[in-house]
């Protein structure tokens, strides 16, 4: 069984064993998580110093396990909500604008070949755009396309109520 703790807000793979024929398995999760974790880390570490090419290079850095299976703009949207998320926990506003602003021009460039990986890249970029940039409007109109994809995705739902409520309240 893995034993995971959160450091920084972020899960750690503490131990990963087991004492079934699936060890070999549980392993090769770990791994992949504690891969992405680490980049996560490191692309933190590097917009603290406002390096944008390395976190840029850690944000666009391949997976492993079930990540090795998403395309290039599933994860970079994915790892850019986490560290952006990270940096607001942070108070570091600034640093999560400029960073979310350079991802999501990114993105307009990356495609995905599955309607699930294209709603996965909605739903985080979405994220983006509605707590990293402000940019409500946009962000549930990305929110509503995935839905059509997805229509069960809970996530999608959680992320889009407030965002809704918030336009409503304010008018942007």
């Amino acid at each position: 069984m893995a034993r995971i703790a959160l450091c920084g807000g972020l899960p750690v793979v503490l131990h990963a064993q087991t004492n079934n024929a699936s060890s070999s398995t549980v392993a090769a999760a770990a791994a992949a998580v504690q891969m992405e974790v680490n980049l996560i880390a490191a692309a933190h570490l590097a917009a603290k110093s406002d390096d944008a090419s390395t976190t840029d290079a850690q944000l666009a850095g391949a997976g492993l396990g079930e990540f090795a299976t998403k395309p290039a703009s599933v994860l970079l949207a994915r790892r850019a909500a986490a560290v952006c998320g990270w940096l607001q926990n942070e108070n570091d506003y600034g640093r999560a604008i400029t960073l979310a602003n350079r991802v999501t021009q990114q993105l307009a460039s990356l495609s995905e070949s599955t309607d699930a990986d294209h709603e996965e890249r909605l739903y985080w970029e979405a994220w983006l755009r509605g707590r990293a940039l402000d940019q409500k409007v946009t962000a549930v109109a990305l929110l509503q396309a995935a839905e059509k994809l997805k229509p069960d995705d809970v996530r999608v739902l959680d992320l889009e109520w407030p965002l809704v409520a918030a336009i409503n309240a304010f008018g942007h």
